[in-house]
């Protein structure tokens, strides 16, 4: 596992709740010189100048100086200028849309290479619905019920917008993984949060690991064992 701080958020990312978890992160990337950048590549087939507005009046409003890095598309996450804004961050936050399509878009790119390399650095790196899917080893595909490789950074599967109502489903992927892999089902408005040595539930939903053992449940500020 990586050494720098990662969020992994179940949704509804930018609502009321979520900034239990995501004051955490502004304090770890500097507090009021915390510089966000929101990269809605998630959004990109349908509303990503919406999504990087609101992270960024979000942010803002937390007390950070956020802005985005418009990589939309294959084309774009190779755009230096895109690049540039990436390298800048001491915060980068991937919210919601279509996880399917961020992989696709952001693998292989100069902008996650960017991602990757300031992670690495220490920069803290957030996802949200799609945006933590597609942080993990293998990702479960809404369009196809299976399981696909994600952007391969941590060996975690993120069920977002998770309820009890779903441990079916959860259940079910758990038994197609192998035993180094976790598997989180993420509440909206929720984060587990990786701080270099442990996760720990933040915010006004739980957090369900999936274990070969069963569900375990964990609330706010609850170490995930």
């Amino acid at each position: 596992m990586t050494n720098s701080w990662l969020a992994l958020h179940g949704g509804g990312e930018f609502q009321r709740g979520s900034e239990i978890g995501d004051r955490r992160l502004i304090v770890t990337a500097g507090g009021a010189d915390a510089r966000v950048i929101v990269v809605p590549t998630a959004a990109g087939i349908d509303y990503p100048e919406a999504a990087a507005r609101n992270g960024i009046e979000w942010f803002n409003k937390l007390g950070a100086r956020a802005d985005a890095a418009m990589a939309v598309d294959a084309q774009s996450a190779n755009d230096p200028n895109v690049v540039a804004q990436i390298e800048s961050a001491t915060l980068i936050y991937l919210p919601g849309g279509d996880p399917v399509f961020l992989v696709d878009a952001l693998r292989g790119s100069k902008a996650w290479a960017a991602i990757i390399k300031a992670h690495a650095n220490g920069v803290v790196l957030g996802g949200a619905s799609a945006g933590a899917m597609a942080l993990g080893t293998r990702m479960w595909n809404p369009h196809t019920g299976g399981l696909i490789d994600g952007l391969g950074l941590v060996p975690i599967v993120t069920l977002p917008h998770f309820r009890a109502g779903s441990n079916d489903r959860a259940t079910a992927i758990r038994a197609q993984l192998d035993r180094a892999t976790r598997l989180f089902g993420v509440a909206e408005r929720t984060s587990a949060i990786w701080n270099g040595s442990t996760w720990t539930a933040y915010g006004p939903g739980e957090v369900v690991e999936f274990t070969l053992d069963g569900p375990r449940t964990y609330q706010t500020g609850e170490v995930i064992e």
